[in-house]
């Protein structure tokens, strides 16, 4: 709580029940900012993420390269629950799992901030709500706003309204995304 991170570069893999992150398990009140991970993340239960299992802070200017991330409930790219402000985080994945909850950016945006991200992922699942989505699952009064996805990520949820605004982001090919003048 109360904490400040900062241009940390971090590879690892880490595994256990719950709240798991390369950087933290859980933020609260704190920032994390020009951070990068890279590596594999899970969860015997909830909340596994890139950067953390659960933010209730700020998470700013992230990149998340990984290769896996996957829980019972709850995975994202960044964090699997949000409840504060992830801003201007890429993440780059080949998969992101979850039997409920599963977001490229976060797993879910509980009353949450989520602004100017990109996820460039392969695969988006959620094996048994079928509630997942492409930047995350909104819920409670959460915010999403101006974030891209690639075109190719795919997810087991069927209709998928695409623009900056909804939990899919807005559809961008790679060369766009590759493009600084896109932004």
């Amino acid at each position: 709580e109360g904490a400040t991170v900062r241009n940390l570069c971090v590879s690892a893999d880490v595994s256990g029940k719950r709240n798991i992150g390369i950087i933290a398990g859980y933020i609260k009140d704190s920032l994390v900012e020009n951070c990068i991970v890279e590596g594999f993340v899970s969860a015997k239960t909830n909340s596994t993420g890139g950067i953390c299992g659960v933010n209730e802070g700020t998470v700013k200017n992230c990149v998340a390269v990984m290769y896996s991330t996957a829980s019972s409930s709850f995975a994202g790219g960044i964090c699997g629950q949000n409840f504060g402000t992830i801003k201007g985080c890429l993440v780059a994945t080949e998969i992101v799992a979850s039997d409920m909850y599963a977001g490229g950016i976060a797993g879910t945006n509980q009353g949450g901030e989520i602004v100017d991200c990109v996820f460039v992922g392969r695969n988006i699942y959620d094996t048994m709500t079928h509630s997942s989505g492409r930047i995350t699952t909104n819920r409670s009064e959460a915010v999403t706003s101006n974030n891209y996805c690639y075109l190719g990520a795919a997810t087991n949820v069927e209709h998928i309204s695409s623009d900056g605004e909804t939990q899919a982001g807005m559809d961008a090919e790679l060369s766009d995304l590759e493009d600084i003048d896109f932004y």
